[in-house]
């Protein structure tokens, strides 16, 4: 965690612009996404962290192999993600069902600086 934050506050005063550029790892905003800090054009330097919504979680195929039958069992894996803390592992998970938006983003990165790193210097994020 040191490590990150000095790596976050190198490129939060370069150039002495004091400006925090972050990024989503996909193109859309969709029920998932890998957020990492970034330069103004876009190129990646380092993953902060994942967040994702109770939709990202809500059904998963399972195979189960009992003798010589395989069934096919859908799992429902919302009532186990809900419980979580907000923080867990590098992972936000949002109590929502919609999709990510930009405002979720900052809200996380804001929440990942000052309470996670305390990083009470960084205050202009930019989402590139």
């Amino acid at each position: 965690m040191k490590k990150l934050r000095s790596i976050i506050e190198k490129e939060y005063f370069k150039n002495n612009q004091q400006l925090l550029y972050i990024s989503n790892a996909y193109e859309e905003l969709h029920d998932f996404a890998d957020i990492c800090l970034c330069d103004e054009d876009g190129n990646y330097i380092k993953f902060l962290y994942s967040i994702q919504t109770l939709q990202a979680s809500f059904e998963y195929d399972l195979i189960i192999s009992h003798f010589k039958e395989t069934r096919l069992i859908k799992y429902n894996d919302v009532v186990e993600h809900s419980n979580k803390p907000l923080y867990m592992c590098s992972m936000f998970t949002l109590k929502k069902f919609d999709k990510l938006t930009k405002e979720d983003i900052y809200n996380c990165t804001k929440y990942f600086l000052r309470e996670i790193l305390d990083c009470f210097l960084v205050f202009n994020i930019k989402i590139v």
